[in-house]
């Protein structure tokens, strides 16, 4: 199953406060997922606001990782300290790509469950959280910087 993707390799936007120290975590392991880095960015940028030592009601880091539900991940993943940006970010990423597989590829939904949405399977997408809607908005503003700065990077002569 492909997932959903806008883009699979990022480049530095312009336009966010996550840290530059962050973005090649975010490229390599979205990529990795085959998960849009844009949204990974969105998520972040929404959890966060890109501080890798947030906490928040028990989550954690980046991606606002609930530890007690997914330590099994952790462990799976050989991550010890969410607060730590690569593992924060791999632990998010593998339970969004879960997500997206068990969910066919709906965004919205995807990104309800993730925020915690209870009642996320019975929403119409006209019914989306704004928690969904904010981040997949995000997700095309970070896409449209993405496509700027590759189209006005200058280009090799054949």
């Amino acid at each position: 199953m492909v997932l959903p993707t806008l883009h699979t390799t990022a480049t530095e936007p312009s336009n966010t406060w996550i840290s530059n120290e962050y973005l090649p975590y975010i490229k390599e392991i979205s990529n990795e997922y085959h998960i849009c880095p844009e949204m990974v960015m969105a998520i972040i940028e929404h959890e966060s606001s890109g501080q890798a030592d947030v906490e928040n009601g028990g989550c954690k880091g980046l991606m606002q990782i609930y530890e007690k539900y997914h330590r099994d991940r952790m462990e799976r993943l050989g991550v010890e300290d969410l607060y730590d940006p690569y593992g924060n970010i791999l632990v998010g990423c593998d339970y969004l790509a879960e997500l997206f597989e068990k969910y066919e590829g709906d965004m919205s939904t995807v990104l309800m469950i993730y925020s915690g949405t209870s009642d996320a399977l019975t929403r119409t997408y006209e019914n989306r959280t704004e928690y969904a809607k904010s981040i997949m908005n995000r997700t095309v503003e970070l896409e449209r910087l993405h496509e700027e700065t590759e189209s006005s990077e200058p280009t090799k002569a054949e």
